[in-house]
């Protein structure tokens, strides 16, 4: 059998093992009071070991569940194609659907030139948006260069086309 003074050193190895691991984790993890954590007792170097693992394990949870979502190649579909799909819902001519288009186009065009917000309730918004002027660089040459300020136009999608986009209807 076992006697006392075995046991005693077993148990011994065990617990400078348990803190030996503990004194590298702090290492890895930058902490600047390795030597305090040696001195720590029995049980709170265990419930300490515990915590960290558990604070690891949700950190590893957390990681695999922030994945990002690989982008798909998204099918192109081109004026043409868009102006039949069009004339065939409307029951109209292929000229007459393009007509609608271009004119549509035009609208929302001279709105947000002068400036002036185009919001379609249920589908998003179009906007002016300015960019301040900001130094660049020349990607052949390396040298700095002034990019001018400038007004782009943006879209906010609406709520609704978001949950359509996702399956949320």
């Amino acid at each position: 059998m076992f006697t006392r003074s075995l046991i005693l050193n077993l148990f011994a190895v065990l617990l400078s093992t348990l803190l030996t691991e503990h004194i590298t984790e702090a290492f890895v993890r930058g902490s600047t009071n390795v030597v305090q954590r040696t001195t720590i007792a029995t049980n709170s170097a265990v419930t300490s070991l515990n915590a960290v693992a558990k604070k690891n394990a949700a950190a590893k949870k957390k990681k695999a569940s922030t994945v990002k979502v690989k982008k798909e190649k998204v099918e192109s579909v081109r004026k043409k194609e868009f102006v039949s799909k069009m004339a065939e819902e409307l029951d109209i001519t292929k000229a007459d659907a393009e007509d609608s288009l271009i004119c549509a186009l035009e609208l929302i065009t001279s709105t947000l030139v002068d400036g002036k917000k185009v919001v379609f309730p249920g589908f998003g918004t179009f906007e002016p948006r300015p960019r301040n002027a900001r130094k660049g660089r020349n990607p052949k040459t390396g040298d700095e260069i002034d990019i001018a300020a400038s007004i782009g136009a943006g879209f906010s999608p609406a709520k609704a086309l978001k949950d359509k986009l996702n399956g949320r209807e």
